[in-house]
C-alpha cells in the first residue's frame, strides 16, 4: 500500500495497476486482511471455532470477493476521479478488440467502445469470481448465527451484484446498484426465516425492543407453524367409563351412580315442572 500511494503521489499519470498479480495484492492489502483480522476477531470472541482463526486463504478469497465486487461496479465513478484500479493486463488485451487483433492503449477506450467494454467487463467479472468458491467454503464453516448473517448477506449482495452488472452497459454510463426492492428479494432467497424489517429514521431505542421483540414472536410462531398439529383427544361417553367386565351379575352393574345428570326426555310434557306451565299443558 505504501508503494501504491507512492506512486500515486509522484505520478502524473492517471493512478493504475499494471497486472493481474498487482490488482490481487491491492485488493488483498484493501479488503483480504479485514476478513483475515475479523476470522480472528470471531475465533477469540468465543462466537467461532479457534480453527477459524488459521483460515487465512479462505478469509482473504472472501474479503477479495467484496473489494473487486465494488471496483468493478464503481468504473465509472472511478475514471471521473481519474482512478483506475482494472488491470492493463485485462483491458488492454487484443483478443477483446472487435477485430481481435488491436490492443487498447488507454483505458478510457472502454467508454467508447462499447464491445471492447462488454467483453473487459465480462472478464473482471470471472476474475472476481475465482473467489466465490472459497466465499461459500468460509460460509460452510460458521457456526453462529449472528455472525453467519454479517457474513453472508455481503457475500450474497456482492453476487447479485456481478450478476447485475454481466454485460450491461449501463454500468459505463452511470453508478448501477442493487436496489432496496431486489436487495430485499435476494436476502429472503437466501435467509427466507429471517424477519424483514426496515427501521425508521427517528426510530428510539424502545422501537427497537419492540422490533426484536416481534421479531422473536414471529420465529417463535413460524417454529410452531412448522410443526404439524394433532386434533385434541375425543372424550368418550359416560358409558365407557360405567363398562365393566362380563363377569359382573346383576342390572346394576352397567347403571351410572345417581349423581350423573339424567338425560333430556323428548317428550315435552314430562319436563313441565313448574305449575304455570302444568296449568297451560292442561288447557
Amino acid at each position: 500500500m505504501a508503494d501504491f500511494a507512492h506512486r500515486a503521489a509522484l505520478s502524473s499519470e492517471p493512478l493504475g495497476l499494471d497486472t493481474i498479480k498487482e490488482y490481487d495484492l491491492y485488493c488483498h492489502y484493501v479488503a483480504g486482511l479485514v476478513g483475515e483480522g475479523l476470522s480472528r476477531l470471531f475465533s477469540v470472541t468465543g462466537k467461532e471455532s479457534p480453527s477459524l482463526a488459521h483460515e487465512l486463504e479462505l478469509s482473504n478469497s472472501l474479503g477479495m470477493l467484496l473489494q473487486k465486487t465494488n471496483i468493478i461496479r464503481d468504473f465509472r465513478e472511478d475514471a471521473e476521479d481519474q482512478r483506475f484500479f482494472w488491470p492493463r493486463e485485462i483491458w488492454s488485451a487484443a483478443e477483446y478488440a472487435p477485430d481481435g487483433r488491436t490492443p487498447a492503449t488507454c483505458i478510457l477506450q472502454l467508454l467508447q467502445e462499447s464491445q471492447r467494454a462488454k467483453w473487459v467487463q465480462s472478464a473482471m467479472i470471472v476474475d472476481a469470481l475465482r473467489h466465490a468458491c472459497d466465499a461459500l467454503d468460509y460460509l460452510r464453516l460458521l457456526r453462529d448465527q449472528s455472525v453467519f448473517n454479517f457474513v453472508a448477506i455481503p457475500a450474497m449482495m456482492a453476487i447479485a451484484t456481478l450478476d447485475l452488472c454481466f454485460m450491461n452497459s449501463e454500468m459505463f454510463k452511470r453508478n448501477i446498484k442493487i436496489r432496496k426492492a431486489k436487495a430485499a428479494e435476494v436476502r429472503a432467497l437466501f435467509f427466507p426465516l429471517l424477519p424483514l424489517t426496515v427501521p425508521d429514521s427517528a426510530s428510539s431505542s424502545s422501537c427497537a425492543q419492540q422490533t426484536r421483540a416481534s421479531a422473536r414472536l414471529s420465529s417463535k410462531s413460524m417454529h410452531v407453524q412448522s410443526t404439524p398439529r394433532l386434533p385434541p383427544p375425543i372424550q368418550a361417553f359416560s358409558v365407557s367409563r360405567w363398562r365393566v367386565p362380563k363377569s359382573s351379575i346383576g342390572p346394576s352393574a352397567t347403571t351410572p351412580p345417581s349423581s350423573a345428570s339424567p338425560l333430556p326426555s323428548p317428550h315435552p310434557q314430562a319436563s313441565l315442572s313448574t305449575p304455570l306451565m302444568r296449568d297451560r299443558a292442561s288447557r
